[in-house]
């Protein structure tokens, strides 16, 4: 007969049995989530780095200040930035912003994109805008070593706009260049010239000697032969192909020794 007292023993096991089990599942769902919980960490890190700054405000502290002006200037004149500048560096290449604030310079501008049309006309037309952010006064930069010169509508990328390590060897180089192309340039027009006026020139001698051989052009080296024609100029084998003839060129060659 079955007592009360191997009821709760056997009932002891079984419980102690599911604990166990439950146990031995949370473990290993601990171990299978853990690493794509930390994926996910990793990931948010990498996100919140790549969204951050450098701080590039000592650029300017680390070449000699001609060297940092020279390439300002340069800046200013491609009308784009790079980080380092100083907010009035910045200013003069971009032009004076749409916001401007301690931290960020906000610039907005409207596109060629309509947003609203009023009947046919466009009532309202679609914005951009780009913000550069400052610290301490200077730009900075998303990407460590950054060398590019931002444009504000992004068209550096494609220019392959990159601040010269020294613009006035960089002008000095581009100088030489536009100078040895405009050399160039002019010795191909010469070049050109000459070729068109030699060109000239022939079609006038083949135009005076088609005009010179015409009578000859129903002659014949038997024609010849048989006195029935004068011995055209020797010139005129050019033009008339009877006269490639081997007793011809006998007859000029006669012709000449007798001179």
């Amino acid at each position: 007969m079955v007592t009360f007292k191997d009821v709760f023993s056997i009932t002891w096991k079984v419980v102690l049995s599911l604990m166990i089990v439950s146990a031995i599942v949370g473990v290993a769902y601990w171990l299978l989530s853990v690493p794509g919980k930390l994926a996910k960490v990793a990931k948010a890190n990498t996100t919140v780095e790549a969204m951050s700054t450098y701080d590039t405000s000592d650029y300017h502290t680390k070449m000699p200040k001609s060297l940092w002006e020279r390439r300002a200037a340069w800046a200013v004149k491609h009308r784009c930035s790079f980080a380092g500048m100083s907010k009035e560096e910045v200013i003069r290449a971009l032009g004076r912003p749409t916001e401007e604030k301690t931290y960020a310079l906000t610039y907005t501008w409207e596109t060629k994109d309509c947003a609203r049309y009023d009947g046919d006309a466009c009532a309202e037309y679609k914005k951009e805008s780009n913000i550069i952010f400052l610290h301490n006064g200077y730009s900075q930069s998303f990407r460590y070593g950054d060398e590019d010169c931002h444009t504000l509508s992004g068209e550096h990328q494609y220019l392959g706009l990159k601040i010269p390590k020294d613009p006035a060897q960089e002008d000095a180089l581009q100088k030489a260049k536009a100078e040895f192309q405009a050399k160039l340039a002019a010795q191909q027009v010469v070049e050109q010239k000459q070729l068109e006026q030699e060109r000239d020139a022939e079609r006038k001698r083949l135009a005076g000697l088609r005009a010179e051989c015409t009578p000859f052009i129903d002659g014949s080296p038997e024609k010849i032969q048989a006195k029935k024609m004068p011995l055209p100029p020797r010139e005129c084998r050019e033009i008339l192909s009877w006269m490639r003839d081997a007793y011809l060129n006998a007859l000029y060659d006669l012709q000449k020794q007798s001179r």
